[in-house]
């Protein structure tokens, strides 16, 4: 038996994990492991985060931004001002 690929709408997840979204966050959204999201990711030549950023947040990476649900995840809102 032949088992049938999955559609998933790959620019929409790489905006999500732009966004700050985790492969694992995203996996829960879409339905798949987080390791075949991450594989996708890097197929479409999204630069996935380092560690270091995942664990930081990534306010640091030029060009993106926190999202909210990771700001509010992360405790990142009660340290701002």
């Amino acid at each position: 038996m032949t088992m049938k690929a999955k559609f998933l709408p790959i620019k929409d997840i790489a905006l999500d994990y732009e966004n700050g979204l985790s492969t694992s966050k995203l996996s829960e959204k879409y339905g798949m492991s987080a390791e075949t999201i991450r594989k996708r990711l890097i197929a479409n030549g999204t630069k996935m985060r380092t560690k270091s950023e995942a664990l930081m947040g990534n306010q640091h990476v030029k060009g993106r931004t926190l999202s909210d649900e990771h700001k509010e995840n992360s405790g990142w809102l009660d340290t701002v001002g």
